[in-house]
């Protein structure tokens, strides 16, 4: 028996519920890597929810690296300790280089070679990044603009950016602004559409997972049902995008205005709205349009820890590559 409370009228989605539960198991080492969780159709079961409900917490845990799917056998922890997390892990890294540390000391190694070794080859890796370029495409400025500010590209690494749309229209310009470019980064749900314009087929395409972070999907989730809500976007894809999280997360909104930063009369519905909810990018542009107290929650879809360790990793081996080749 599982001890998952399940607060029924939170007005948090049931599955959400159950994936921030699974994961405190993880975070807390009681289920450690390996341990297999139980079958959906039994874990609905004992919850008393759809199956459905279920599927949906499993597959975000596992888009977001935390346990994986073995066709078959069933359902496993991926990781512990920090998974998923994107803050600095002091502690783990001093056990790190306090392991090499040891190891190089009972080598016969002093202290002083120890760091002048480690001072190089922090060097070396820097030098092994620089000047690398990456090309983000997407279909909205919106989550250009988040790739940029929420990944760290690093000390050297150059960013282009190129909307699908644009691509699209225009794909022999677009493809000579990338062939100067080391790798290309775009969401999976875009990454077929961008292999099949691009010319150079052996060009490195990463694709990369992005959702919404938990707390907001929660707060929007808890908003009276009497408020009126708008969405602030600057393009209709991006609210789409958005749209289509609020269903995945079970989230109604009944009153929900859609408003795009276009429109003539943006001010004027604005400030009809209780909540706004919009990008971090346009939020300074929300405060100067708003007249009186209104509520603004900002929205996003950030990349998963997965997908930026895979994306950190592959700069540095094309990078080896490229150094070796030539």
């Amino acid at each position: 028996m599982l001890n998952i409370d399940l607060d029924r009228e939170s007005g948090v989605p049931i599955y959400l519920q159950i994936k921030y539960r699974i994961k405190e198991f993880i975070k807390l080492g009681i289920w450690r890597k390996g341990f297999k969780l139980p079958p959906e159709r039994e874990l609905a079961d004992e919850l008393r929810v759809s199956r459905n409900t279920v599927s949906n917490a499993y597959k975000e845990l596992e888009e977001e690296g935390y346990i994986f799917s073995h066709q078959g056998k069933g359902t496993f922890v991926a990781y512990q300790d920090n998974i998923g997390y994107q803050s600095f892990d002091n502690e783990k890294l001093i056990n790190i280089v306090d392991k090499a540390l040891d190891e190089a000391l009972n080598s016969g190694y002093s202290l002083d070679e120890f760091s002048v070794v480690c001072h190089t080859r922090i060097e070396e890796k820097k030098e092994i990044i620089k000047n690398f370029k990456i090309a983000f495409i997407e279909c909205n400025n919106e989550q250009l603009e988040c790739f940029l500010k929420r990944i760290e590209l690093g000390e050297g690494v150059t960013a282009v950016t190129v909307l699908l749309d644009d691509f699209k229209k225009n794909p022999k310009s677009t493809n000579e602004i990338l062939k100067n470019v080391d790798i290309i980064v775009t969401t999976f749900t875009h990454r077929d559409d961008v292999k099949q314009l691009l010319q150079d087929k052996n060009k490195e395409v990463i694709g990369i997972g992005l959702a919404p972070p938990a707390d907001t999907l929660i707060k929007i989730s808890q908003i009276p049902n009497t408020k009126r809500v708008g969405l602030y976007c600057n393009s209709h894809n991006f609210a789409k995008t958005v749209l289509k999280s609020f269903k995945q997360a079970g989230i109604e909104l009944p009153n929900l205005r859609t408003i795009i930063s276009k429109d003539p009369k943006k001010i004027e519905l604005i400030n009809e709205l209780d909540v706004i909810i919009t990008s971090p990018e346009n939020k300074k542009e929300i405060v100067e349009l708003i007249e009186g107290d209104k509520e603004i929650i900002e929205f996003s879809f950030l990349p998963d820890q997965g997908s930026i360790n895979m994306l950190n990793t592959t700069i540095v081996l094309l990078k080896k590559y490229s150094r070796n080749k030539h």
